[in-house]
């Protein structure tokens, strides 16, 4: 984060004011309910627009390596989900390790440090924690050119506090729901392209 001492501070209380409760219940029981690999940047779609709603001066920017200018406190954030996975163990307790991946680049050449945001945030399915930049750059593991962050839990800070948020039956099924979604895209489409072409005879 910033070397700004008080404005860590800031940070960590704001993103410790998000509706977590809602936002890791929405990823588990809509979010992590679309299947299929095709639907992955729906899903990260998902996420990212969920966190912005947050503060009104998180803008999304959805660049390479970067989610989010937070204008606020003058930082970027990058959010990952791994809503699969969890923090803590059954006795409630941080789990020792965590990895994270955190991109896949070009070529196998090294990541720099100004290609890392200042906040890595990463929501699991029972809470979510934070990476300050400082810290995820002595961190970073590299195999040909995806590197990871491969972290002990001592040097994570927690956001949300542990999370035992229950999925639910779903009366909708959210894939049903997509897949109606693009018909009626593609029905409309059709319809205004019938009709233009109908105006151009």
């Amino acid at each position: 984060m910033s070397v700004n001492q008080q404005t860590d501070v800031e940070v960590l209380s704001k993103l410790k004011s998000f509706e977590w409760d809602f936002i890791i219940d929405f990823a588990l029981n809509h979010v992590n309910n679309i299947r299929g690999n095709q639907y992955n940047f729906l899903r990260g779609g998902l996420i990212e627009d969920v966190i912005a709603e947050q503060d009104d001066e998180l803008e999304f920017v959805g660049e390479n390596h970067k989610d989010f200018e937070w204008h606020r406190f003058g930082i970027s954030l990058e959010c990952k989900s791994l809503l699969n996975n969890t923090m803590y163990d059954r006795r409630g307790k941080l789990k020792d390790n965590f990895a994270i991946k955190l991109c896949s680049l070009r070529s196998k050449r090294k990541i720099k440090p100004n290609e890392i945001c200042d906040i890595i945030l990463v929501i699991m399915k029972d809470g979510s924690f934070i990476i300050p930049k400082h810290v995820a750059i002595h961190n970073t593991i590299q195999k040909g050119n995806q590197i990871d962050i491969v972290i002990g839990s001592k040097h994570i800070i927690e956001i949300s506090g542990p999370k035992n948020l229950s999925t639910v039956t779903q009366k909708i099924d959210i894939n049903e729901m997509v897949k109606n979604f693009q018909k009626t895209l593609i029905d409309k489409a059709r319809q205004n392209f019938n009709r233009r072409t109908k105006l151009e005879v």
